[in-house]
């Protein structure tokens, strides 16, 4: 990459010698007040106001205390907000608007803060925003220039009256400072929130060349392309603890997605409403041969975009598709919601509230507008867990198991939604009063079923078929283990992932002859009354759910299991909806028991498979 000296005169006056950021700095960038196309100009940011907000009960299980000059801070909400006033300035490239990375300068406080733990102590009293090591990041350096804090993942907004806006950065440990704390694994752990607004000396009214033109008509595919970390929000030791995801998206598809914030004024296109993705995501564990899905999210409002890596496009509520086109980037744009975005309630509503097979919001009647107004509510928080995704610390602690972390970005008419979820392996370990989320192995597009039965090589005894409805896609994935003494054991993992009309009833048939025993059952939630009840007939072993409100809604995986004297036989079982249809029960192929297991010698039936399993 080749590096470019370059002279800037800024509004203030002066002239200041800048290291350019890579070749895409012009040289006849000079001129101020013009905006060439295709060319990245150099700017300022001062007189700004920067915002922190600490997770106050996240730094309560570090052992950390936040202090203030004139002493402990005693806000609940953990917010500080400083000025950083002229003559700091933090340079910056874009294109236009459109965000280009930090270069250089930096924004000093008058104010400060300080952490203390039990041994030790660093002050941040006058601190430093700086460009960061890595791309379109800030480091929060001391007085003697040591990087403690880091933040990343911003929706950076450049607006028309020449202000930079900063919201929800992401504010880490940095390694130093973790070390210092003598916990060096917790290097990267989210403690707070940045928001920052200030002023520059980008000539107002400058749009650049800018992503115009709009295509809303050719293929609407988003693709989730990492789930980079997990991490604890909030805990209440020995009972419970939040999790909550960092998710990474691209638009992959030739048409544009709007991304407009819940109760945006005024008619958007190309829905005439401010339709907007939707975020979810879901911990699952795998032990015994079973998976469960163990915990669940609400539903996460997505309120903006940033258009990362598909220049000359900026921040908005537009994720362009990168056709090439004229006004279009050569490359799909991509966007990050980081961890700070995704546990804010402002954000977080009922799953129920939208249909996931359209991926369209009723905000009649919803936690944010019940009484049908189009006014926004602030629905208020009835703890620190409310609408938040908590994992029972038991559910945690079972040996032997294996845990998958999923997300799974909704989006209206998207063509395929099995790129746009995606799993990772994570191991739980709770240390020193905080929960680690290590990521295992690789991040995985697709269900988090396809990882325990693979459909497309599922291996001795298991299948995994799915079933598109017409009006959602329900997913069956089912493996049967030879338990000796003449019986089989039947797990199944049925996942409703945009099936709204919802799935009150399984069954699973029975040969004659055959018995059916040991039958067990898992939801995500924890309240023994929404459990299922299994009974077994001459025919079937059946489950069905106690009331309607229980039943296997979108995104959701429901576990079920029996043993039996009988071998597996490819056949179906029956799945029935709840609300009425045009097809009110589906059959689903899978593995069910077959022939009883006293004539699976191989001379009743020729299989001598089924022979040697009786054998081994």
């Amino acid at each position: 990459m080749r590096l470019l000296w370059t002279w800037l005169r800024w509004g203030g006056g002066g002239l200041v010698l800048v290291l350019g950021i890579s070749s895409f700095l012009a040289a006849d960038s000079v001129v101020v007040g013009r905006v060439e196309p295709l060319e990245a100009r150099v700017w300022v940011a001062r007189d700004a106001r920067i915002e922190l907000r600490f997770n106050m009960e996240l730094l309560g299980d570090l052992g950390l205390r936040l202090v203030a000059p004139e002493g402990e801070l005693g806000t609940p909400s953990g917010a500080l907000s400083f000025h950083s006033p002229v003559p700091h300035g933090l340079r910056f490239a874009s294109v236009g608007r459109s965000f280009q990375g930090f270069v250089s300068g930096g924004l000093r406080v008058r104010e400060g803060f300080g952490l203390h733990w039990p041994g030790g102590e660093v002050s941040l009293e006058q601190f430093e925003l700086r460009p960061g090591s890595e791309p379109h990041t800030l480091s929060l350096v001391d007085r003697q220039g040591r990087e403690l804090l880091v933040a990343d993942l911003m929706h950076l907004y450049l607006d028309e009256d020449g202000g930079l806006r900063i919201t929800y950065m992401d504010v880490r440990l940095s390694p130093l400072l973790a070390r210092l704390l003598g916990m060096p694994r917790r290097a990267g752990l989210a403690i707070a929130s940045l928001g920052l607004e200030a002023s520059t000396d980008l000539p107002v009214g400058t749009t650049g060349t800018g992503c115009s033109n709009p295509t809303w008509t050719g293929v609407i595919d988003v693709a989730l392309t990492d789930i980079p970390q997990v991490g604890q929000t909030v805990r209440e030791a020995g009972v419970r603890v939040v999790m909550t995801p960092t998710a990474a998206l691209m638009n992959v598809g030739t048409a544009e997605i709007p991304w407009y914030r819940k109760f945006t004024a005024n008619p958007k296109p190309p829905y005439n409403n401010d339709q907007h993705p939707f975020l979810v995501w879901s911990l699952y564990r795998e032990s015994n041969g079973r998976l469960e899905q163990i915990a669940q999210s609400s539903l996460k409002h997505a309120f903006a975009t940033v258009n990362n890596n598909c220049p000359p496009c900026f921040a908005g509520h537009i994720l362009w598709a990168g056709t090439g086109a004229v006004g279009h980037p050569t490359s799909g744009c991509t966007d990050v919601y980081g961890k700070v975005t995704n546990e804010r309630r402002q954000f977080l509503g009922p799953r129920d509230e939208v249909t996931a097979h359209t991926g369209i919001w009723q905000r009649c009647g919803s936690i944010f507008d019940p009484d049908c107004d189009d006014e926004e509510d602030i629905p208020p928080e009835l703890d620190d867990f409310d609408r938040r995704m908590a994992v029972m610390e038991a559910d945690l602690a079972q040996p032997g198991a294996r845990y998958y972390f999923d997300s799974w970005y909704v989006i209206r008419d998207d063509v395929n939604i099995f790129n746009s979820m995606g799993y990772r392996e994570v191991d739980p370990d709770l240390d020193g009063g905080v929960w680690d989320f290590g990521l295992v192995g690789n991040f995985r597009q697709g269900p988090v079923v396809n990882g325990w039965v693979d459909p497309l090589f599922p291996g001795r005894d298991a299948l995994n078929v799915t079933f598109d409805t017409g009006v959602g896609r329900l997913q069956v994935a089912v493996r049967v283990s030879y338990e000796g003494g003449g019986l089989y054991r039947y797990e199944y993992g049925v996942m409703n992932h945009d099936f709204d009309r919802q799935v009150r009833s399984i069954s699973v048939p029975l040969p004659s002859g055959a018995m059916a025993s040991s039958l067990t059952f898992n939801d995500p939630d924890t309240d023994p009354a929404t459990d299922w009840v299994g009974t077994v007939s001459a025919s079937a072993v059946s489950w069905q759910a106690p009331a309607a409100e229980d039943s296997l809604d979108w995104g959701t995986l429901f576990s079920f299991g029996f043993s039996s004297t009988a071998a597996p036989e490819s056949l179906s079982m029956t799945v029935v909806a709840l609300e009425a249809g045009a097809v009110p029960s589906i059959e689903m192929a899978t593995l069910v028991p077959g022939m009883p297991a006293l004539f699976a010698d191989g001379f009743e039936s020729g299989k001598l498979a089924a022979w040697s399993e009786v054998s081994e």
